[in-house]
């Protein structure tokens, strides 16, 4: 049976639909292989949740967020979606509080409950159903809230004053009543001690749950940098390699020498500029004294006569030249027997004229 190109195709083209289905899927944390429920928590803010970030109970992985949007009509509040992996099942008031499990991390959401629902007497949610939704900041993840330790330390130290003054006998008396007064102040102050420090790591809560998303990108950037650092690390050993051969060849090489051969050089090289200028003074005193003097050579830069007159010897010279050529025998004589001399022609532009 032979399959045509066409159907090849169009096999391939559903193969490939069905890869990136799967892939979009399993990238948002949904595995369309297995059956899922799925729960939508409402939020003000989410503190940089983003989609894919793990659901948790008790630090175990129990499913993923699936999506994040604004929810219409309720103030720009958010609206998460979250899938549990097959036979987690959660109670009604179950609680989805988002948090930070580590500094290092994003942020996830822990699922709170005290009894484990079971159909009959504890219902189950189910799939489709809104749950709760709180947040917890990153100091506040990490040490919980103060205010059951601090009413812990008060029963605690009530519990002392009380036997304190059952061994001394109500308020007591003298030393006793100053040691009562001395307790009861001590334990004034480490209760507003307990108190401003529940306070400051409250405010501290709310600042870094602001800061959480700028904290992600600086620790997603420092992350990247020791990522290159880690990827180009032969890169760098390569450079320090040759910068340390680098300035092995500076040790090693004669820069003294070279500098005094440098040194010698600019020197001479200075002896002949004051040579060449010293050639130049001579020669414009040389031109001074001609331009200025009266020797011959001021007078052919400054006489005019003189000029004329050896412009016009020139040119009778170059006059006899061509006479000379023109009538060599007017000036060398050499006379034959019963012959007549040729008549004289005389030189075109001769200003002596035409002579005979």
């Amino acid at each position: 049976m032979t399959i045509s190109n066409e159907a090849k195709v169009g096999a391939l083209t559903i193969v490939a639909i069905g890869l990136f289905f799967f892939g979009f899927n399993y990238l948002k944390g949904k595995n369309i292989f297995t059956a899922s429920n799925s729960f939508y928590i409402e939020y003000k803010e989410v503190g940089g949740l983003t989609t894919g970030a793990m659901v948790h109970i008790n630090g175990f992985q129990v499913g993923s967020v699936t999506d994040i949007y604004i929810k219409p009509n309720t103030n720009n509040h958010l609206e998460v979606e979250i899938i549990l992996n097959r036979g987690i099942e959660i109670p009604p008031d179950a609680i989805a509080n988002i948090y930070s499990p580590d500094p290092l991390s994003g942020k996830a959401i822990r699922l709170l409950f005290d009894k484990q629902c079971n159909g009959s007497s504890i219902p189950c949610a189910q799939s489709g159903a809104s749950i709760k939704g709180t947040s917890t900041g990153l100091v506040a993840s990490m040490t919980g809230d103060l205010s059951p330790h601090i009413e812990k330390a008060k029963a605690m130290y009530q519990n002392i004053v009380d036997t304190v003054k059952s061994k001394l006998g109500g308020n007591g008396a003298g030393k006793g009543k100053e040691l009562m007064a001395d307790v009861e102040t001590s334990m004034a102050d480490l209760q507003s001690t307990l108190k401003n420090l529940n306070s400051a790591t409250a405010k501290l809560d709310i600042l870094l749950g602001k800061s959480t998303s700028q904290l992600d990108q600086i620790l997603n950037n420092m992350n990247s940098i020791t990522g290159n650092l880690k990827n180009n690390n032969q890169k760098i050993t390569n450079i320090l390699n040759n910068a340390e051969s680098f300035t092995g060849d500076l040790k090693n090489l004669n820069l003294q020498k070279t500098l005094d051969g440098a040194n010698g050089a600019i020197a001479g090289l200075d002896g002949t500029m004051k040579n060449a200028n010293g050639a130049v003074a001579e020669l414009q005193a040389l031109l001074k004294k001609a331009s200025e003097g009266d020797g011959t050579i001021a007078k052919l830069l400054e006489d005019e006569n003189l000029y004329v007159n050896i412009n016009n010897a020139v040119r009778d010279l170059d006059f006899l030249l061509k006479d000379f050529r023109l009538n060599p025998k007017r000036y060398v004589n050499v006379s034959v027997i019963g012959r007549k001399p040729k008549p004289y022609t005389g030189v075109a532009d001769d200003p002596e004229g035409v002579q005979k």
